[in-house]
């Protein structure tokens, strides 16, 4: 994982509303424990990106998914997960930086080369205190089951 110095930052800042400064310490530590541990034990896959779609980090989940692409911090996030050389028109992650909101969608997910299943995609993005964005938050879950009970279901209709 790359360091975490933008997050590390950012909760820094939010903490700065407590006049003690070692009271902003500890809330600064308690939550970038907290992020970390939701980061490292999410089943969902999780990446930070820079505004150029780099990968920044990623969770242990994302490591498993595509550990045949390891590493993955340091690489376009396009590359990685669906072997492309740009992004793609419908791409939630650059919906999200053009139009500087959230945003949602299903991709397929490419395993070992080839799709072999389905994800959501909710991407968020990052802003720093002068409410410019810096990256990008991508939260990745696994809806290949749920689509296909959708595909089996409709076939029985």
């Amino acid at each position: 994982m790359s360091d975490m110095r933008y997050l590390r930052q950012w909760l820094r800042s939010e903490s700065s509303s407590s006049t003690d400064k070692s009271d902003r310490l500890q809330l600064a530590r308690e939550l970038d424990q907290f992020f970390t541990y939701i980061f490292n034990n999410s089943r969902d896959g999780i990446s930070v990106l820079d505004k150029d779609l780099t990968v920044l980090m990623v969770n242990s989940t994302m490591e498993r998914w595509y550990h045949e692409k390891l590493p993955l911090v340091g690489r376009k996030c396009y590359e990685i997960y669906h072997n492309r050389r740009a992004p793609c028109r419908s791409c939630p992650s650059a919906i999200a930086l053009r139009k500087a909101r959230p945003e949602v969608g299903v991709v397929p997910y490419e395993g070992n080369g080839h799709a072999s299943g389905t994800q959501e995609l909710s991407v968020f993005p990052l802003y720093d205190d002068k409410k410019a964005i810096f990256g990008l938050l991508e939260y990745v879950r696994d809806i290949t089951s749920l689509k296909e009970e959708e595909r089996i279901i409709d076939n029985l209709k």
